[in-house]
């Protein structure tokens, strides 16, 4: 009877554990830079991301730039991706270092460019179901697009 006491305790110890650790965030991410009222106030200038849904293996996206002024702009490499957790935005890390070529793209007036973003460089453990916006800087401002991770 002792034994099986035991038995039931050890498991039911065990089971909390799992749970526990189940909770647990296996990385703290750092809160977003961006306030909402941040982003998108280039005049004429969006981000697309087609599609918008993607399995969280994914390697890289679909990203179209448009630009529906009548101005030049221009734009780098670089970009931040997001996920928004309980309403909030939070930046996906990279792994490790890195650095970005400084190279500019030019965003002709009244036109779109097309882009594959790789995510090669990102942490794979903080990609998990749910929602992410893709960030990059465009004559300065700061552009989003929406995309959803599925399982």
């Amino acid at each position: 009877m002792i034994l099986q006491k035991k038995n039931v305790f050890i498991l039911t110890l065990l089971l909390l554990l799992a749970f526990l650790s189940a909770c647990q965030k296996t990385v703290d991410l750092e809160p977003s830079s961006y306030q909402d009222s941040d982003l998108n106030q280039l005049d004429g200038v969006t981000m697309v991301v087609t599609p918008t849904e993607h399995p969280v293996t994914t390697e890289s996206i679909a990203l179209t730039i448009k630009n529906e002024s009548d101005e030049e702009h221009s734009y780098g490499v670089e970009f931040k991706l997001e996920k928004e957790i309980d309403g909030e935005w939070y930046e996906v890390p990279f792994e490790g270092e890195v650095s970005w070529i400084m190279i500019a793209y030019i965003l002709e007036a009244n036109s779109e460019n097309n882009e594959t973003i790789s995510f090669d460089l990102l942490d794979k453990n903080t990609l998990t179901e749910g929602n992410y916006r893709l960030i990059k800087q465009i004559s300065g401002q700061a552009v989003s697009a929406t995309l959803t991770l599925t399982e």
